[in-house]
């Protein structure tokens, strides 16, 4: 009985709902802290990690409903300058509607790993920083099956190139 109750808990994210408040606007709002998954489902080639039975990396990112800041729980636990505050009210932009209303499984993965990204630029956070964002966006995508095309055409690229690779996955060989 006891090796069944592990393997469930094993199964599946252990996470709990956490009430958030906005360093930006003061907004408060629910999010999902995952404290532990599981990788049972493998890695892709690129390091991607799945979890068995379950999609936790659009949980490790919230995103403020009323002002878009996206970041990490140290994120929204950090005191952010009045400065930083005043250019990511005017400068970030989402790539799909959020409403003030949204709650975090509302909003799609891409979106809230392209507006970590934005937020990081933003605050002239560390490249690896701003790469790490971009990287779980692309994640995101295919964890989600996203179209890349699609996602691509509405972040504003045109001319954009998709080559199917090896693995199976879309690839964007160009966009401009």
């Amino acid at each position: 009985m006891i090796l069944l109750l592990w393997a469930a808990l094993a199964m599946s994210d252990v996470q709990k709902q956490v009430t958030v408040t906005c360093p930006v606007d003061g907004t408060k709002f629910t999010a999902t802290e995952i404290t532990g998954t599981n990788h049972w489902g493998g890695r892709d080639a690129d390091g991607c990690p799945h979890a068995f039975n379950t999609t936790p990396l659009e949980s490790y990112v919230w995103v403020c409903p009323g002002c878009k800041f996206a970041g990490r729980k140290k994120d929204f636990e950090a005191a952010v300058s009045d400065a930083d505050k005043k250019a990511l009210l005017a400068e970030l932009k989402p790539l799909a509607e959020i409403k003030k209303d949204a709650k975090q499984n509302q909003i799609p993965g891409y979106v809230k790993f392209d507006l970590l990204a934005q937020s990081a630029q933003i605050r002239k956070a560390a490249p690896e920083e701003l790469g790490r964002a971009f990287l779980h966006a692309a994640w995101s995508c295919r964890q989600q099956g996203a179209a890349v095309r699609d996602l691509a055409l509405q972040a504003g690229w045109r001319n954009v190139q998709i080559h199917k690779d090896l693995d199976g996955f879309d690839r964007v060989l160009e966009a401009t």
